[in-house]
C-alpha cells in the first residue's frame, strides 16, 4: 500500500479524500483503539469512512486494519494486537446507497448555505420534524413549570404536616371541599428473619453441598437481559 490523495476539483462541490493506504483496487484504513470487535459492521464510523473513500476514489475492495492500543501506550509494534478485516463494497451495497443519499444530501445543503448564509440549522431540518418537535418544546417548557409547583407543593405540605402537629389537628375539610388529613409517621422497624447460611453449610455439610457443584448439578443458563427502547432526550436551555 501507498498513501493516496485525492481532490475533487472544478465548479461541483468536491471532496478530499486522504488514504491511509492503497492499491490500484483497494484502499487502506488504520484505526487504534481500546475497543475491539469480532465483527466488522461492529465498528460503525470506521467502516462508514472506509466505504466512502472507497466509492469516491473507486475502489472495490477494502482493508481496516484495527491495532489494539496497549494500556501503556507502548510504541512497541505487537503483532497479536493487529487485527485485519478484508471485504468488498458490493457486501456493503445497502449502507454504501445510505452514504449517498446522505452525502447529496449534504451536497445539497451546503449550496442553500453558500446562497444564504445566515440560514439557521432549523431551516435544514424536515417539516415534519420541526412540526413535532414546536410542540414537544412547547410541553416541555410547560412541564418545567409543573416541576416547579411540584415543589412549592412538597415544601407547603411540610409545613402543613409540621403545624397539624404542632397543635394537635388530625383532620379538616376547607370551604372549598378539600379533606386534609394528617397521616402519622411510620418509623423503621427492625425483625429477624431465618435465611441459609451458604458458608456454614460449605463447612460444616461438604458431603451435602459438592456433589451441586463437583457432581454436574450445575449447567450453563441462557439468561436475557430485558433493553430499553430508543428515545428522544429533551434538554432545555440553560438558565440565565
Amino acid at each position: 500500500f501507498v498513501e493516496g490523495k485525492h481532490v475533487e476539483e472544478g465548479d461541483v462541490i468536491g471532496f478530499r479524500c486522504h488514504t491511509d493506504g492503497e492499491t490500484l483496487c483497494e484502499i487502506l484504513e488504520v484505526k487504534t483503539t481500546s475497543q475491539i470487535y469480532e465483527n466488522l459492521d461492529d465498528y460503525g464510523l470506521y467502516l462508514v469512512q472506509e466505504l466512502f473513500y472507497m466509492m469516491r476514489t473507486n475502489r472495490p475492495f477494502g482493508t481496516l486494519a484495527v491495532y489494539e492500543r496497549p494500556e501503556d501506550l507502548s510504541l512497541e509494534f505487537d503483532p497479536e494486537r493487529l487485527h485485519i478485516y478484508r471485504f468488498e463494497i458490493d457486501d456493503y451495497k445497502e449502507l454504501a446507497d445510505k452514504i449517498d443519499v446522505e452525502v447529496d444530501r449534504f451536497i445539497g445543503d451546503l449550496r442553500e448555505l453558500k446562497a444564504n448564509p445566515f440560514l439557521e440549522e432549523q431551516d435544514f431540518i424536515p417539516a415534519e420534524l420541526v412540526g413535532i418537535s414546536d410542540k414537544l418544546v412547547a410541553l416541555e417548557s410547560q412541564l418545567e413549570v409543573y416541576k416547579k409547583i411540584e415543589k412549592q407543593v412538597k415544601e407547603f405540605k411540610a409545613q402543613l404536616k409540621s403545624e397539624m402537629e404542632k397543635h394537635g389537628v388530625k383532620k379538616w375539610v376547607t370551604p372549598t371541599g378539600y379533606s386534609l388529613c394528617l397521616v402519622d409517621d411510620i418509623p423503621d422497624t427492625t425483625e429477624e428473619v431465618m435465611e441459609l447460611d451458604i458458608e456454614a453449610m460449605k463447612q460444616d455439610l461438604p458431603e451435602l453441598w459438592k456433589p451441586y457443584y463437583d457432581g454436574g448439578y450445575m449447567k450453563p443458563v441462557q439468561k436475557t437481559k430485558k433493553g430499553k427502547s430508543g428515545y428522544v432526550r429533551v434538554t432545555p436551555p440553560n438558565e440565565k
